[in-house]
C-alpha cells in the first residue's frame, strides 16, 4: 500500500483553475492594452482609405490621359453618381466614370466606350477645385493628352480633393491636383478635423 505524502497535491487541488483576482487581473490588462490599441487601429484604417481614395483619382486621371493618347479621341474624367452618366454640379463626389467620347459630345452616348468607373466610401468627401469645379466636374484630355480649362483658351489647372473628417491622422485630406493641362501630383494637407 503506497502513502501519499503531505507535499503530493490532492485531486481536488488541481482542479481548482484560476482565482477570481487572477482573471480580473488579466482582464485589467487586455483592457489596457485593447484601449491603447484602438486608437493605432482608426490611424491605419483612416490612412488606408485615404490613400486609397486618391489613389483612385489618380489612376483614373492617369488612365484618361493614356487613353485619349492612344484611341486619338477625347476622353472624359467625370463625376458620376451611378457609373453611367456624368452629374454636372458641385457638391460631394460619389463616384467617377471615365469614357471615350467618341462622338465628341462632351456626356455620355450610345457610341461611347465607358473604360472606367468606381464610387467612394460614403464617409469620404470628395470635391472638385479650381478648373475641375469650374468645368462642370469634369476633366476632358485631348488626343494630344493635354487638357484644356474651362473656354479651352489655357490648359487646365485644377483638383480632386479627397477628404475624412477625422483628426487621426491630421493630414487628413489628400489633394491630387491637375496643372499644366495633364501634370498630376498628390499632396498631402492637414484639415484641422474637417474637410475644407
Amino acid at each position: 500500500m503506497k502513502h501519499r505524502s503531505m507535499d503530493e497535491p490532492t485531486t481536488a487541488r488541481r482542479r481548482r483553475g484560476f482565482t477570481l483576482v487572477e482573471v480580473m487581473i488579466t482582464v485589467a490588462i487586455l483592457a489596457v492594452l485593447i484601449a491603447a490599441a484602438v486608437p493605432s487601429f482608426e490611424f491605419i484604417r483612416n490612412t488606408s482609405s485615404l490613400a486609397s481614395a486618391s489613389n483612385d483619382v489618380l489612376a483614373a486621371v492617369q488612365t484618361a490621359r493614356t487613353e485619349a493618347v492612344r484611341r486619338g479621341v477625347p476622353v472624359v474624367l467625370c463625376r458620376s453618381e451611378d457609373g453611367a452618366t456624368c452629374n454636372a454640379g458641385g457638391g460631394n463626389w460619389g463616384g467617377w466614370l471615365v469614357f471615350a467620347d467618341i462622338d465628341r459630345s462632351g456626356a455620355v452616348s450610345a457610341g461611347d466606350d465607358l473604360i472606367q468607373s468606381g464610387t467612394f466610401p460614403t464617409r469620404m468627401e470628395v470635391r472638385a477645385g479650381g478648373d475641375v469645379a469650374t468645368g462642370n466636374q469634369r476633366v476632358v484630355f485631348r488626343p494630344s493628352g493635354m487638357a484644356p480649362g474651362p473656354g479651352g483658351a489655357a490648359l487646365l489647372d485644377g483638383f480632386v480633393q479627397v477628404c475624412l473628417p477625422t483628426t487621426r491622422p491630421e493630414e487628413n485630406v489628400r489633394r491630387v491636383a491637375i496643372g499644366a493641362g495633364g501634370r498630376v501630383s498628390v499632396a498631402s494637407q492637414v484639415g484641422g478635423g474637417a474637410c475644407p
